[in-house]
Parts: C-alpha cells; structure tokens; sequence
C-alpha cells in the first residue's frame, strides 16, 4: 500500500509540474468566421485549388477527375460523409460556423454513440482528450474522477457531451 502511495504522489507531482509549465495566459479574441468561398485548398497531384464551397458540392465524379483516381466504396463514403460535416458547418451566409470553444461544428471526430459507450466503460477522458485535441483540463479532470471514483467520472463525461455535440 505504501508503495502505491508513493508512486501516486510521485505521479501527482510529475504531472502537476507538467501542467503549470502550460498556464501560460494567451490574450482571448473571438474566432473568426471566414467565407468558405475564400478558403482555397490544392486537390490531387496536380495542384489544382478550388474553394472549400466547391468541395461541398462536388460530385463523386468531379472528384475522381480532378485527382486522377479512381475512388473505391470505403473512399466514396469518406468523401461523402466529409462533405455532410462541411456542409454543416457553412452556414446560409457562406460563413463557417465556429463553437464557442473555436472549432468548427465539422470539427466532432467520435461520434455520439461511441462517446456514450467510451464514457460507461470507463474512456470517457479518452474521447473528451480526442475532441479537445487534450488541450482542455476536461480530460485531465476526467481521468482523475475515473481513476479515484468511477461513477462521478462517468457522470462528469455524460454532463460534458453538451460542450462537444449540438
């Protein structure tokens, strides 16, 4: 027991010097919401640019014409279910959304079901670190809560799901 008492304030310790070395205070400005049509991205090989507008409605075949692939099942779902996110994020004005956290609406990479099923089996702070990119303290806190306390930590990741899904 007392080993792992030792070894639990040796790892507090270690990762507390790791998180005050990350406090450094950054000055808050608000995201910018800029035109998906003034958004210019390179496809294929060949370097063409289209904007990211003309990406969301792009057909399958336009695609595959401008890359100089052929696309096969598993890429033609990807291209699709990627257009479905941007689209979502283009709002009617041509603006894309930003969350208040400074991620675009697109931006969701476990869907809502696999969070939930994260969440009761004890990776809740796994999904919340992949969604933050573990920048945030979300995961960090649910880990602890996991670790020490199973049920507070699943409650805390069901609580938390609002700041990462609509």
């Amino acid at each position: 027991m007392r080993k792992f008492l030792a070894l639990f304030i040796a790892l507090s310790f270690t990762l507390s010097s790791f998180a005050s070395g990350s406090s450094v205070l950054e000055p808050v400005s608000k995201p910018v919401n800029p035109k998906a049509t003034d958004i210019i991205i390179p496809i294929g090989s060949s370097g063409q640019k289209i904007s990211l507008s003309d990406f969301s409605t792009m057909s399958i075949k336009e695609a595959e014409k401008l890359t100089g692939k052929k696309f096969s099942l598993a890429n033609k779902l990807g291209f699709k279910i990627v257009q479905k996110k941007l689209r979502k994020s283009i709002s009617s004005d041509g603006n894309i959304t930003v969350n208040s956290n400074g991620k675009s609406k697109a931006g969701a990479s476990i869907p809502k079901v696999l969070y939930v099923i994260m969440a009761l089996v004890g990776l809740g702070w796994l999904a919340m670190g992949i969604l933050d990119n573990f920048s945030g303290s979300n995961w960090w806190i649910g880990l602890l809560l996991y670790f020490l306390f199973f049920i507070p930590g699943v409650i805390f990741t069901l609580i938390k799901m609002k700041d990462y899904y609509n």
